[in-house]
């Protein structure tokens, strides 16, 4: 099951469930990716609003994230808990 809805129907259920990221898969399709918004090229300024929206409210975004168990990782696949 996908990460994000993995970890969301795990935490409703109440079982005693761990999700782990599946990141040392060494066979098959990978697993983790880098989720990214794209802007049509004449639209610079959209895209620095939206990064530094992006920027401003990085913890937030992390805790709600967090908060449906949705599970991320950092840059170096390294889990990412608070």
């Amino acid at each position: 099951m996908w990460g994000p809805m993995a970890g969301y129907y795990a935490k409703q259920l109440g079982a005693d469930l761990t999700i782990v990221p599946l990141v040392k898969e060494k066979t098959g399709s990978r697993m983790s990716y880098r989720i990214t918004m794209g802007v049509r090229p004449s639209d610079q300024e959209w895209k620095r609003t939206l990064n530094r929206v992006i920027r401003e409210n990085q913890a937030e975004i992390t805790r709600i994230l967090l908060d449906y168990d949705v599970p991320l990782i950092d840059e170096h696949d390294n889990p990412i808990t608070q």
